[in-house]
């Protein structure tokens, strides 16, 4: 007999310990799953980001290209170098625009016409050159092409000889149904693209640009095997950073006929909160040692009290044995309580602590939403954790016969009232209404704490398993010789398999709330053990998605 009683509480140790196991590992594992999820939400707007950065960048030389292209088209004559470079000033001027710029017009045979800066004229020395002579047959058939049409054309990359990158975007001049060749304005690529550099945006972040036929460019250079004459280093160069390419975001975008490969990336590569794996092992660590603790005391207590059944025999004969068993049983007794007390005050007080301190981080202004939502899961999981220490005292309490039963006279009502306000902000996060019709004149003969009890367990079972804007209804109903007491939500309710299983220690079923909340099913064994000590009983009625009824019957 005593064997079988040391089995079973050692049993149910195992069980209670395997199920804190899976929940910490659960919870271990959504927590990597939705930084997983952030960082590719975080990942696809910073990616959209630079697509729109870099579009509304070309779109802007292009809107600078239509003024110069109306300008020369439109002329009673075609302009000179000085003409054009002066209107050039005026249209950048007007737009306060302070980047590199060089502007060449070519004719039909692809022979530098003139060419200008902002400042200067002929900068580079081009007048009478041949573009052949620095652009591919690839490029010159491109060129052709661009004089056979109006349509504005953008070409690869160029590493320029005043030392800077810059990228054309040319167009046809084209009067009176003759066409005299083509203008080649060319922009600092680094005007394109610094917007995707400037604040903290490239903090977490970097980038891949590249040409549709895949040479690589970055603020100051294409890396197309021409001679670089630009002596500066963009730091910001994907290859600086050793990336991983297979973990970045690739779109490639069609601009006036050049397609712009661009991909986002994250510059570190993915790492999980360690202080948040300790602390969740410090205190499941905690939850074993308790759980431990419990088993012992009640194994041993069970073992003091057989062997004080066995002596009631030999009362007569062993009056001093009897007296020196009951002395020991008062000591342990004294033990038990304050193992109890070292219990409830040494891990509910740091848990206490802790819950407070992330109520108070909570209202603290946190950039970081990584940060905020790793405090927003430690405050869930430690108010889980003291919610589950208390019914586990409780529980322990109940098996080992020491939770002393003080009925009185009380109006159920108010006790369901304190109950309801206690959990109001747990119904309130998920939008739920909680509707309490008690009758106040009802007075009952029940122990206040243990219906306290039973009401916040049954209320927050009913929050957890209740989709968000749902309600939930306590009423009260006399009968000939019993009170019922019901709560109902119309959550997602349950298979009728599974209500034989709620009351059973035995059993164990754990199944998800609405939002992902994980329970142990202990809450519903403390409603059980609490109101058969009324001399009452606990049924459940459930429809599956429609919601679930707990209704509590007490005799007069």
């Amino acid at each position: 007999m005593r064997s079988v009683k040391s089995y079973i509480n050692w049993s149910i140790s195992i069980v209670i310990i395997i199920l804190g196991s899976i929940t910490v590992y659960l919870i271990q594992e959504n927590y990597k799953t939705n930084k997983h999820e952030k960082r590719q939400l975080l990942l696809k707007s910073t990616h959209d980001r630079a697509i729109n950065q870099f579009s509304n960048s070309i779109d802007k030389f292009a809107g600078i290209l239509s003024g110069m292209r109306s300008y020369i088209n439109l002329s009673e004559e075609i302009p000179n170098a000085e003409e054009f470079q002066l209107f050039v000033q005026a249209q950048l001027s007007a737009i306060d625009y302070k980047d590199s710029i060089v502007v060449s017009f070519i004719d039909t045979a692809h022979t530098f016409v003139y060419s200008f800066t902002r400042n200067s004229l002929n900068p580079a020395n081009l007048v009478n050159k041949s573009v052949s002579s620095i652009r591919s047959d690839v490029e010159i058939a491109r060129l052709n092409k661009l004089m056979q049409h109006d349509r504005i054309r953008l070409f690869y990359p160029i590493n320029l000889i005043e030392g800077w990158l810059g990228i054309p975007l040319n167009f046809r001049v084209h009067r009176n149904n003759k066409t005299y060749g083509y203008v080649a304005p060319i922009i600092s690529i680094k005007t394109i693209i610094q917007g995707l550099y400037d604040g903290n945006f490239n903090d977490e972040f970097q980038h891949h640009f590249s040409t549709e036929s895949g040479e690589d460019f970055d603020r100051e250079a294409v890396y197309d095997g021409s001679v670089i004459y630009n002596t500066l280093k963009d730091p910001e160069y994907y290859k600086n950073f050793e990336p991983d390419t297979s973990e970045f975001l690739y779109s490639t975008i069609s601009y006036f006929g050049l397609n712009i490969r661009i991909g986002t990336g994250y510059k570190s590569s993915t790492t999980f909160d360690d202080q948040f794996t300790r602390v969740l092992y410090i205190f499941f660590l905690s939850f074993i040692l308790f759980v431990l603790l419990i088993t012992y005391q009640t194994t041993r207590l069970q073992k003091l009290n057989l062997r004080i059944n066995n002596t009631n025999d030999l009362l007569e004969l062993k009056r001093e044995e009897l007296a020196t068993k009951n002395e020991e049983l008062t000591t342990a007794n004294q033990g038990k309580d304050k193992l109890f007390s070292i219990i409830g005050h040494d891990l509910k007080g740091p848990l206490n602590s802790i819950r407070g301190l992330l109520q108070i981080l909570e209202f603290e202004k946190i950039s970081d939403p990584s940060l905020r939502d790793v405090i927003q899961r430690l405050g869930y999981s430690t108010k889980n954790t003291s919610n589950l220490l208390d019914n586990l005292l409780r529980w322990a309490r109940s098996q080992t016969g020491d939770l002393e039963f003080n009925p009185k006279q009380l109006s159920i009502h108010k006790l369901a009232e304190g109950v309801i306000n206690e959990l109001s902000q747990m119904a309130s996060e998920k939008d739920i209404k909680i509707y309490e019709t008690i009758d106040k004149d009802i007075l009952h003969l029940i122990d206040a704490d243990m219906i306290q009890t039973v009401f916040r367990n049954l209320i927050s079972n009913a929050i957890k398993f209740t989709n968000k804007g749902g309600e939930i209804k306590l009423t009260s109903e006399l009968t000939n010789n019993s009170l019922l007491l019901k709560v109902i939500d119309n959550g997602k309710g349950m298979e009728s398999e599974h209500i034989d299983q709620l009351f059973k220690v035995n059993q164990h079923l754990t199944t998800e709330g609405t939002s992902g909340e994980l329970g142990t099913g202990l809450g519903l064994l403390i409603c059980s053990e609490f109101i058969k000590k009324h001399r009452g009983r606990i049924d459940v009625e459930s429809v599956l998605g429609k919601g679930t009824s707990f209704i509590i019957t007490l005799p007069f």
